[in-house]
């Protein structure tokens, strides 16, 4: 809905929020529940919003679940596997509550479920909780993006250091006079200057390991 600040100009929701809302409708949820009234509410609710719904239980194997977002009862065996996997998921989870148990709890936290929906199934709140928790998951994958780039940044920053070292002590350079004969190197090869740089610590690291190390100008 568009507001109107104090100077008279209608501001429209980002546009952002615009896409998000009209990506439900592509949306493959999974809900992970049985098919009792709850699991059937849940299904229809979401196929009301328009998103591509299918229930199964019990909860599939991590890499069988080709869904965007799982809707999954705290079952306490199904969260703690939920909760032991590694690394990033490809779906966003929202946990389906039944009680409040301590250890649901935990697992939930651990888990990392992006929203939260309670028993009975009711139709308010469902599309609520679905809008948020995707909005979430997505803000969450941006940063997990930005986080993978800026490792990525820091080994490719260290692996250059490495390499000017290397060229420093074994053609007796500065480190500015270093720095400039990769540049030069990576530029004669066309190639990013960090793929230059790791050519040339492996090399090093492997020209060492079998007892070859290379000689400064001035050595004889």
């Amino acid at each position: 809905m568009a507001t109107e600040p104090r100077n008279g100009k209608v501001r429209s929701p980002p546009a952002s929020n615009k896409s998000l809302l009209r990506t439900l409708r592509d949306l493959h949820v999974l809900v992970a529940h049985p098919e009792d009234h709850d699991g059937e509410e849940l299904v229809r609710q979401l196929r009301r919003i328009g998103c591509h719904t299918q229930i199964e239980w019990p909860l599939p194997v991590h890499h069988a679940i080709a869904a965007d977002m799982v809707f999954c009862v705290t079952e306490r065996r199904t969260f703690a596997q939920l909760a032991a996997h590694e690394g990033p998921r490809p779906y966003g989870l929202i946990a389906i509550v039944d009680y409040e148990d301590p250890a649901i709890l935990d697992h939930m936290i651990d888990a990392n479920v992006q929203g939260v929906v309670t028993k009975p199934i009711r139709p308010f709140g469902i599309l609520s909780t679905l809008v948020t928790a995707r909005a979430t998951y997505r803000a969450e994958q941006r940063l997990q993006q930005k986080i993978v780039k800026l490792e990525d940044a820091l080994r490719g920053r260290r692996e250059i250091e490495r390499s000017v070292r290397i060229l420093m002590e074994s053609l007796d350079l500065t480190e500015k006079e270093a720095y400039q004969t990769l540049q030069r190197r990576a530029m004669e090869q066309r190639q990013p200057l960090v793929a230059v740089a790791n050519a040339m610590v492996q090399a090093h690291s492997l020209l060492t390991e079998i007892g070859i190390t290379a000689r400064r100008p001035s050595d004889k």
